[in-house]
């Protein structure tokens, strides 16, 4: 019997979706965003609550600042992408943390693409595992599907998601998926600016790799392609040959772990109330019930403290009133200010340092009464 799923997370796609699919003013008491943080959380509790069983295996690649192979290759590569917001960069810090909480290996190589390690990983385990999931949005990694790889695409959101298997693949594209590497070299990706061969389009170049099978088959064939289309793909020779380059997944590099160093064995409930807290995310707090546990040695972690007892409250509120400025964030069950209701109350007297006050979660831990603190 084989040991269970590999679960592979296009980390940088999840992040980028959390950004852009989650409120911008999502923000910590001290104004610090924390939107695709939220974002990323809400969609690996999803998958570790729904999907994922202890004895699976999962990593969440990520890419890094350096320049890959592909820029080394081709110094546009991508280079009509706009820049990270800055928003978005101010929360890169905490993403291994929070995902190394939920129970996942963190993945991040000098080098190499998200997508090259999440290759990778699927060409080199598939056949020790029941099956490989790819969670992204990347039409590239389409190729890497067959019998045994398959694919959960983003439709809208973070948790909407669309199955591809080798029919859904060549239902969608026409093609087999280890086809698509050609139709994405001929078609090009203005996303990632790859040039692909100037002129020809998804549509194009579908009809051009049904009749003639491979990019080989087309050059093979030219005399039969009209005077327009046969002069585009000679004078879009090397562009073609750069986009193969480009479009390729390195399946075959140094990741540096085995398979079980992956190993999915729950959330690890220390450091996720850990990184909650610092992220004043309490409804997640509430959600995995790690308010319970309020005992001393955790409910001061990095300057952000877990106001526990009445006896904390006092004095918290004696300090406030002795201090001439600090900031209050109320937490809540909703973005909608008309539907929202407060659980808790977030407080911070100075830099690098927080109190969270529990009102109204759904536990039997200590809280402070709502109509009182209010």
């Amino acid at each position: 019997m084989m040991p269970g799923k590999l679960y592979l997370f296009d980390g940088t796609a999840i992040f980028y979706r959390g950004y852009y699919g989650i409120d911008i003013t999502l923000t910590n008491s001290k104004g610090e965003p924390t939107n695709a943080l939220f974002g990323t959380a809400r969609m690996l509790s999803k998958f570790t609550r729904e999907k994922m069983k202890k004895g699976d295996y999962a990593i969440f690649a990520f890419d890094r600042k350096e320049a890959t192979k592909r820029h080394e290759a081709y110094e546009s590569y991508k280079a009509t992408r706009e820049a990270m917001p800055e928003a978005l960069v101010a929360q890169l810090e905490d993403i291994p943390d929070l995902v190394e909480a939920f129970g996942i290996k963190f993945l991040s190589i000098a080098g190499l693409e998200a997508d090259d390690i999440v290759a990778t990983a699927a060409t080199r385990y598939r056949n020790e595992v029941d099956e490989v999931l790819v969670v992204t949005g990347d039409k590239d990694l389409l190729q890497l599907v067959d019998e045994k790889i398959h694919i959960l695409r983003f439709v809208t959101g973070l948790t909407d998601l669309e199955f591809y298997d080798e029919e859904r693949v060549k239902s969608k594209y026409e093609l087999e998926p280890k086809r698509l590497h050609a139709l994405l070299s001929l078609a090009g990706d203005s996303s990632d600016n790859i040039p692909g061969v100037p002129g020809i389009g998804i549509k194009t170049a579908q009809k051009l790799l049904k009749e003639y099978g491979d990019i080989d088959g087309i050059y093979e064939n030219m005399r039969q392609l009209s005077p327009g289309l046969r002069k585009k793909l000679i004078d879009g020779r090397k562009s073609l040959e750069l986009s193969m380059e480009l479009v390729k997944l390195l399946d075959d590099e140094d990741l540096t772990i085995t398979l079980d160093d992956i190993k999915y064995e729950g959330f690890k409930k220390k450091e996720l109330r850990e990184v909650f807290l610092k992220l004043e995310f309490s409804s997640m707090i509430d959600e995995y019930k790690l308010i319970d546990e309020a005992d001393e040695s955790l409910s001061d972690i990095n300057g952000y403290k877990l106001v526990s007892s009445d006896k904390e409250l006092d004095r918290l509120l004696r300090k406030m009133q002795s201090n001439p400025l600090f900031a209050v964030d109320l937490e809540t069950t909703s973005l909608d200010p008309y539907s929202a209701e407060i659980v808790g109350v977030s407080i911070s007297l100075e830099e690098e340092t927080g109190y969270y006050i529990p009102v109204a979660h759904k536990s039997e831990g200590w809280q402070a009464k709502k109509e009182e603190l209010l």
